[in-house]
């Protein structure tokens, strides 16, 4: 069996449950930008994860234990890469640390690995049946169900802990008002996070020097946050506050956009069939009722969201960069954050504005040209006629710095035009699908 595509974390438990339970026997590679991670499955079950960063972190991770000294850890580090062997079995046979105890410590991380992958807003997948060798590998089964839920529980905290740690390039000093804190008991975690704060060091920076897993670092800064003892350096804030205020109402109002035809995209391929089919032999595989359910769900997900993505092909090359990340299935803090970051470049305000308006009208152009393409008449007048009720029941409570060419009039001049294009024509005509856009671009 072999699949392949793109997955957001809504689409990860699904995926390790669908491997689960059909006892496959290989290997999920995941990818993210330069991160990879590799969950090994035998008979259904997870035996093993190994990151891309993984054999430095476990050096770190043990050096911070006191189990090896930094010294101990380049000469382990220099034997395993001549030698061509792990670095855990190299300590076991420097005895360093017994084979029990760094079978805990890797099983520990191996969990840690796969919690970070629900961490990732995005990436791409890729599985196939294969033999595992497992020859020098420290393996010990994990228990999927466990890790789905307590993965669920890290996000839910972690939508709290991205209020106040909203990226990993943040640069954290000690706070100049703690003098006066009362005595706080940390513990070995705390201690050593807050040794490393410097007001230098990236957040990001942290995780790969101290060795813990990201959770792991943003709880502690949390803690350490709520303590009083540390703050965000101000020289890497981003912009004022109603500048950054500006941004967020004009993204906000097209996420609730593209929202709707999200959803309607959603709707119209649960109405599809989809079939597995295997790669070597091109037939199809049988599968259980409840397998066919959540593999269609995995399927009708993966669809829309390449479907919108598909839509930035209008863009020029800036205006894909600026909207790389934004996508209606990712929570909102986290669309405004990336689009924030890549509006950085700008200096001015009102230069970044019009940028940011001139590129959402694009894309949602774009959009509504395939949504005109593929849902018949009635479910596309009445996706057009939600968007225009939420927009005319929201108006009067809209407070823009700049009341003219605002994302009200932007989406208004898009129905304009579509009443011009008659989205009411017969079911099978589509012969103004491109009308939208192209007028649209010509505009700027």
């Amino acid at each position: 069996m072999h699949l392949k595509g793109n997955f957001e974390t809504s689409f990860l438990a699904s995926i390790l449950q669908l491997l689960c339970n059909d006892k496959k026997t290989g290997v999920l590679r995941l990818i993210r930008d330069e991160n990879e991670v590799k969950i090994f499955m035998k008979h259904g079950a997870v035996i093993y994860a190994t990151g891309s960063k993984k054999e430095a972190r476990l050096g770190y991770l043990l050096r911070n234990k006191g189990i090896i000294s930094s010294e101990q850890l380049n000469t382990c580090l220099a034997l395993a890469k001549e030698k061509k062997l792990a670095l855990g079995e190299i300590m076991v046979v420097q005895g360093y640390i017994s084979k029990e105890r760094l079978k805990e410590i890797i099983y520990k991380q191996a969990e840690d690995i796969i919690f970070d992958l629900f961490l990732w807003e995005k990436g791409s997948f890729e599985y196939k049946d294969a033999k595992l060798n497992l020859n020098g590998m420290v393996v010990t089964p994990l228990n999927i169900m466990n890790i789905v839920l307590e993965a669920t529980r890290r996000v839910d905290e972690m939508s709290l802990i991205s209020k106040q740690i909203t990226n990993d390039r943040l640069i954290f000093k000690i706070s100049q008002s703690n003098q006066d804190k009362k005595e706080i008991k940390f513990n070995a975690d705390e201690w050593r996070i807050l040794t490393l704060v410097d007001g230098k060091r990236t957040v990001r920076q942290l995780m790969n020097e101290s060795g813990y897993d990201d959770f792991t670092v943003y709880k502690v800064l949390y803690s350490l946050i709520s303590y009083g003892l540390i703050e965000k350096n101000e020289e890497i804030d981003f912009v004022n506050k109603e500048v950054e205020n500006g941004y967020s109402e004009i993204i906000k109002q097209y996420y609730a956009v593209t929202g709707v035809i999200y959803r309607h995209f959603l709707n119209e391929a649960g109405r599809w069939t989809f079939t597995v089919i295997d790669e070597w032999s091109s037939k199809p595989i049988p599968l259980s009722r409840d397998q066919i359910k959540k593999y269609h769900e995995i399927e009708v997900k993966r669809w829309a969201f390449a479907l919108i993505n598909g839509c930035k092909s209008e863009l020029s090359p800036q205006q894909k960069k600026l909207l790389e990340n934004f996508h209606p299935n990712t929570p909102i803090e986290t669309n405004i954050h990336k689009v924030l970051e890549a509006l950085e470049s700008f200096k001015g305000f009102e230069d970044g504005r019009i940028f940011l308006l001139k590129s959402f009208k694009i894309f949602i152009a774009s959009i509504l040209n395939k949504a005109q393409q593929i849902l018949e008449p009635s479910p596309f007048h009445k996706m057009v006629q939600e968007i225009k009720k939420n927009f005319d029941s929201s108006h009067d409570s809209q407070k823009f710095i700049f009341e003219e060419n605002n994302v009200i009039n932007d989406i208004q001049s898009l129905f304009a035009m579509l009443t011009l294009n008659d989205y009411t024509e017969k079911p099978g005509s589509r012969s103004n699908a491109v009308f939208l856009v192209t007028n649209i671009k010509s505009l700027f």
